[in-house]
Parts: structure tokens; sequence; C-alpha cells
């Protein structure tokens, strides 16, 4: 500002000092696009008011290139200062709702800590039997089936003692990739063990879960994992109960896929069990 202010007393300098400040506007906006940082709502409001702020500076740089050269015979003033205004108000609001954004997201942040595993974003034990509960109560009133499920990955130690433990976190995340996937978009997802994941499926029959259950095994079983120009082959087994009514003890549920689990794994892995609750 200290540069450019003692020379935009004529309008060709007026002209050049309105180009150097949308080009500041438009490589901020640029420099802010390079860092490729998700999920920070702060910073993506940054830069939508450094590309609105780009976009009337170059407004204004037309606006007065047609003045200059006689373009157009209009008094400027009263729309020089509107963009003026423009950008006081753009300013001020993204000063007072940019703090806001990084409380909001803060607090996110604080909460998936606290609710989701670090490593595949899928829920952890801890919030899913609690969201699991409400499920399960609502299946209770409704008098609606819901489906449980436990998923292991098979001779996944093997992963991580051949190939290392970055390789087994890497395959960990393609194999809830995978999960998710298959998924609906009300049912439930979570890792809650090393290599166990346990998903809930509302409204759902047990036909329906075995079909679904079935899908994500073939999702995974059909496909390859490639890590670090390594293929490997990995496969699940899974362990399914059927909940009608009686009870509200989630741990209960998941307690009889668990024997499904056990089941497919002694049968040989790769399959899918149905228990008899």
């Amino acid at each position: 500002m200290l540069i450019l202010l003692p020379v935009h007393d004529s309008p060709l300098n007026q002209i050049i000092t309105t180009a150097i400040i949308a080009i500041c506007f438009s490589y901020a906006a640029f420099a802010l696009r390079k860092l490729q940082v998700e999920r920070i709502m702060h910073l993506a409001l940054l830069k939508l008011c450094f590309v609105i702020h780009a976009l009337i500076m170059l407004l204004q740089f037309s606006l007065l290139v047609s003045d200059y050269q006689d373009i157009i015979d209009t008094d400027l003033t009263h729309i020089l200062a509107v963009i003026l205004i423009s950008h006081i108000i753009i300013t001020t609001l993204t000063a007072m709702i940019w703090p806001l954004m990084m409380f909001l997201e803060s607090e996110q942040v604080l909460n998936d800590l606290a609710n989701r595993d670090p490593l595949t974003g899928l829920l952890n034990r801890r919030s899913f039997i609690t969201i699991s509960n409400s499920y399960l109560e609502q299946a209770n009133h409704n008098l609606t089936e819901l489906c449980a499920l436990m998923i292991d990955i098979d001779f996944f130690k093997k992963v991580n003692d051949q190939y290392g433990h970055e390789t087994g976190d890497e395959a960990l995340k393609w194999v809830a990739k995978k999960i998710k996937s298959q998924l609906r978009e009300h049912d439930l997802v979570a890792r809650i063990g090393g290599e166990e994941f346990a998903v809930i499926l509302p409204s759902t029959t047990q036909t329906q879960g075995e079909s679904l259950s079935e899908r994500i095994r073939l999702a995974i079983h059909n496909d390859r994992f490639f890590y670090q120009n390594q293929a490997l082959k990995l496969t699940i087994s899974v362990g399914i109960i059927t909940h009608k009514s009686g009870t509200n003890n989630v741990n209960e549920l998941l307690a009889e896929a668990d024997k499904g689990l056990y089941k497919a794994k002694s049968n040989g892995r790769n399959q899918v069990v149905t228990m008899a609750f």
C-alpha cells in the first residue's frame, strides 16, 4: 500500500495499481488452491474472498481502461465508490465469519478424534456401540428386522509380517473403502479392532443381509490391493446375525455375529456364515 499510494494520482497509474492488486489477489487464491488441504472450510472461505476481490479489481481495471481510452462516456465516481464499498463489505464479513468457521471446524476435528478411527475414518467401537443401541431400540419399537455383521481380514498378520505395517495400514484403509462402497447410506460401519470391522444394517431381512454380505466379500475377493508396485490378494470372513426383537444389547448381537465369523474362519475363510439368534 505504501509503495502504490504515491503513484495513485493519475489515471494511468490507477490502472497499473488496480492491475497489480488484481494479480496479488489472484495469486493468493492460486497459492491457497495449491495447498490442497481437505476439509478446511475457513481456508476455502478465504480463497473465495480472494477470488471475489480479484474479480472486482479486474472489473475496476476494465472500467478504468475503458475510461482512459474514452471507450465509455460515463462518470465512474459512483461506480468506483460501489466497488470500494464491496471490498469493505466482503472483507468485514470474512473477518467476522472466519473465526466462527475455525471454531466449528476445530469442534468437528475434536469430535472426529473422539468418535472415529484415525486410520480408516470409520466409526470407532465406542461411537459404533452408542449409535447401534439407538438403531436397535428403533428396530424393537417398529418391530423391524436388523442385521449385524462381523468382518475380519483373513491372514492379515501375514500381510504385516511379510510386507510391513505401513502396507498393512494401507490394506486396512482399502478394505474399509471396499466395505463402505457396498453399504447403503443409512447403514453403520466401524473398525472395532485391529483388522476387524462391524456393520449394522437397519430394516434388513436375513436374506437381504446375506446378499449384501456376499457383495462385500466378492468386492474384496474379485479385486486386488495395490501398494508400492505390489499386488496383494485379500479376502474376508463374515459372520451375520439377524435380530428380530427382544434385546436392546448390541454387544450380545455382535457376540452372536462373532460366532458366525469364527465358524467362517474354521470352515476355511473367505465366506459368509449366518447364525440363528
